[in-house]
């Protein structure tokens, strides 16, 4: 019965990647061109492309590609870098915002903060993440599987050719179905899955030395409350309170489901750079420079035979010296007639105007990289702090907010799927007490970036807000110092600071502010009443009158 009911499963499923695939054909036009003319690491997605063969492409300028990658270098080295401090973390919702106040609390997410730092430095982390915007940049869509090694206790980050990779959405417009379809070897199967598991196809291929048969499977992820869960799936419907999302594992060709798991957070994380209204997929810097790129190529190709027709023109060459002409260096061609001799053709080529014109091109290419942008931080020597960028780059930062909100948004999942993987591993620091008291144990954690970049496009609106703010009003203070009673000092000295990228360990406790300001408070009253007793003891010298006990100059003499 159980079996029986795997097979409607599993035809559920592959129908579904047939849907799927209809979808995606629409958008692989646009993919192919954007490999075959600005970047050689993808594949055809309309052509199974045999492992290791040449492929065939239109690429005659490298422009596209080393501005892709020069993006790419400036993302990862200024916002998501190993060498950085580039995330922080605080208690997330409005009700429990204060709970970043307490110095326990603040501890606990260092703390954490501090674990998940080395967990990305001592995994593949940074890797996954070039190969993330790599494929984010290109076609549009990149994705990322966060996984454990169980017997290791170490998550992985593997990024898959968007090639493999079809998804869906909810009415929401956020991705929830996710199908892969990849190849293993009979080894890597029996490897990965069992051989209890596997097709006799795939344990005949093994038990006979062809190890390196190659076999089609399908992971196809789906929300808990999908239909093809809650219809053909007893066994994980059931599961709601363990898991937000089942996976399932498909032999392809004999259609046998081989494994059922399940994820609380999507696995993988799918980015969009750019998504338009009314599509399903993203669309990258190279797809929107695909016009300009095309043309570049075209005319690259152009100045390629310009450049050898400048070099080695066709030939005039008399009919009597056919077969006889020696054009190698100092060659020698013998002839009777001057007026009969070898001369090149004038083909009438301009090549100055042909440069001119791919150097237009290529410059517009580079613009939809902002290479400008990253070439001047990539020529600065050193990291260059936030407050540095903004002084050179101004504007420019804030061109780029777009770009990292949706980049951030997939970056938050992958935080909470680290998160997750490393409480259950109970790699993270205990809990305060507090904490579980006051949410019940029901609180998130919310990602603030604080990479040069981020913090760039963070101070260039809230510092400049706070300095005109401040320079409109100082004319009017001089008149009406009052003004300045609106102004809680305490409160802008922190949020100036914070925004200059403060460290939030460096600042003082509330009560430890209002001591240090009560002191000061008395001491100022101590000076000034000493100031006065001093005062009125010269008047009263020079009066030549002694000074009564109890008397009013006698208590201020005395300091009281």
């Amino acid at each position: 019965m159980t079996e029986n009911k795997d097979k409607i499963l599993v035809e559920k499923i592959l129908n579904r990647q047939h849907q799927l695939e209809e979808i995606r054909a629409n958008y692989e036009p646009v993919w192919n061109d954007v490999a075959s003319f600005g970047c050689s690491r993808h594949p055809d997605f309309q052509k199974k492309q045999q492992e290791g063969k040449k492929r065939k492409t239109e690429i005659y300028d490298g422009t596209p590609e080393s501005a892709l990658k020069l993006w790419v270098d400036g993302i990862q080295g200024y916002h998501i870098s190993r060498a950085l401090e580039w995330f922080n973390y605080r208690i997330g919702g409005q009700q429990f915002r204060f709970l970043n106040e307490d110095k326990d609390i603040r501890q606990w997410l260092q703390d954490t903060r501090e674990a998940v730092y080395w967990e990305f430095n001592e995994s593949n982390f940074y890797d996954g993440v070039r190969e993330f915007l790599l494929d984010g940049g290109s076609v549009g869509n990149a994705n990322i599987f966060v996984d454990e090694d169980v017997g290791n206790r170490e998550i992985t980050f593997l990024v898959h050719n968007p090639r493999q990779i079809w998804f869906a959405e909810n009415y929401l417009g956020e991705v929830d179905v996710v199908h892969r379809k990849f190849e293993l070897d009979a080894r890597q199967a029996i490897q990965d899955f069992g051989e209890d598991k596997v097709s006799d196809n795939i344990k005949n291929a093994y038990k006979t030395g062809r190890l390196d048969n190659k076999f089609e499977f399908l992971q196809a992820i789906y929300p808990i409350d999908d239909y093809i869960v809650t219809e053909y799936d007893s066994k994980s419907k059931g599961q709601k309170k363990f898991k937000k999302y089942v996976s399932y594992y498909v032999e392809a060709d004999k259609k046998i489901l081989v494994r059922r798991g399940g994820f609380r957070v999507l696995n993988p994380i799918i980015w969009r750079m750019q998504k338009y209204s009314g599509e399903i997929y993203g669309r990258g810097l190279l797809g929107d420079a695909i016009v300009e790129i095309k043309r570049l190529n075209s005319a690259s190709k152009t100045m390629m035979e310009v450049s050898q027709l400048s070099v080695e023109p066709p030939l005039n060459i008399p009919q009597e010296m056919r077969d006889e002409v020696d054009m190698t260096p100092h060659g020698m061609n013998y002839y009777r007639d001057a007026g009969r001799i070898i001369s090149p053709i004038n083909v009438g080529v301009n090549y100055p105007v042909g440069k001119d014109y791919t150097e237009m091109l290529q410059k517009a290419i580079e613009t939809h990289f902002q290479v400008d942008f990253f070439l001047m931080l990539a020529r600065m020597e050193g990291t260059k702090t936030a407050t540095e960028i903004i002084e050179l780059a101004g504007e420019k930062v804030a061109l780029m907010s777009s770009l990292f909100g949706q980049l951030n948004k997939s970056m938050n999942r992958v935080h909470d799927r680290v998160l997750n993987l490393l409480f259950m591993q109970r790699k993270l620091p205990e809990i305060p007490p507090i904490l579980l008291a006051i949410t019940g144990g029901f609180f998130n954690i919310d990602v603030e970036y604080v990479g040069p970049l981020a913090e760039a496009q963070k101070r260039l609106f809230k510092a400049r807000g706070i300095r005109q703010s401040l320079e409109v009003a100082a004319p009017y203070i001089q008149m009406f110092p009052g003004i300045l009673d609106r102004i809680d000092d305490d409160e802008l000295a922190k949020e100036l600071l914070t925004t200059h990228g403060m460290p939030a360990k460096i600042f003082r406790e509330d009560e430890e502010v209002a001591m240090i300001k009560q002191q000061r408070a008395q001491q100022q009253q101590q000076m000034f009443q000493a100031e006065i007793a001093e005062k009125t003891a010269k008047v009263v010298q020079k009066l030549g009158k002694e000074v009564e006990k109890e008397s009013v100059i006698d208590k201020l003499e005395k300091g009281e």
